[in-house]
């Protein structure tokens, strides 16, 4: 029997596929390696998306309204900081279960001095989410919480302050007053309750679809068959 070596086309060959398998390999590692540096990245985020929506949740749910109809240091409102009512910016409203701020929990302060600083740490107080701070802004394009204890009747000031979720390009306020979702609602100029639920939504820097939360407000009696109509200006 004779006996041939390989040709130079059979070589080629050979080569052509030990590349090809070597490309396979490592794009496949590649690929790899990218899925495991993005789950991590995927999970903070999803985790402050989450912690975001949960903390709202529980202010929301505290919102509260005395029985005293003349109460002003009571209300309810969805209002503009920059005087256009075609774009409100801002829900201010009492609770009587709002979380004390980080900077109270992060004091190192007497309690008389985080008492007189922050205001009683109990009892009725005001909360605001806006996308506009009351101070000077610390993060760009943020929704800000503000708490004040104890609320003292005006909705644009006071209280302490802090970012509550970063990078965000749009959010708006809607209120379902037992038969539909609304814009407004304004406890000052209208009846004195509270909206049925709250719906909060938003949209993140580098995402092209909107996120949104409804919440119930457990202490509202506005139901269907009960429903407000708010007559906002008139």
């Amino acid at each position: 029997m004779t006996r041939r070596g390989l040709t130079l086309i059979e070589l080629l060959i050979a080569l052509a596929i030990t590349v090809m398998l070597i490309v396979s390999v490592a794009f496949a590692y590649g690929a790899g390696m990218q899925f495991q540096m993005r789950v991590p990245e995927q999970d903070a985020e999803m985790r402050r998306i989450v912690q975001f929506e949960e903390r709202a949740r529980r202010v929301i749910e505290g919102a509260y309204l005395t029985a005293d109809e003349t109460d002003q240091t009571s209300y309810f409102t969805a209002l503009s900081t920059s005087g256009d009512l075609t774009n409100l910016d801002t829900m201010v409203f009492t609770t009587l279960g709002a979380p004390p701020t980080s900077a109270f929990l992060a004091s190192t302060e007497e309690f008389e001095v985080l008492n007189e600083r922050f205001g009683p740490q109990g009892g009725l107080a005001e909360v605001s989410f806006s996308v506009v701070p009351v101070g000077e802004a610390t993060v760009d394009g943020a929704l800000y919480l503000r708490v004040q204890r104890p609320a003292d009747g005006d909705p644009t000031q006071g209280g302490t302050e802090s970012a509550i979720l970063e990078g965000v390009e749009t959010f708006a306020f809607e209120f379902f007053n037992g038969t539909e979702w609304v814009a407004e609602w304004d406890t000052f100029t209208a009846q004195r309750r509270l909206p049925a639920a709250i719906r909060l939504t938003y949209r993140l820097l580098d995402e092209d679809v909107d996120r949104v939360l409804t919440v119930r407000v457990p202490l509202s009696d506005v139901t269907p068959e009960d429903p407000i109509v708010q007559e906002i200006g008139g």
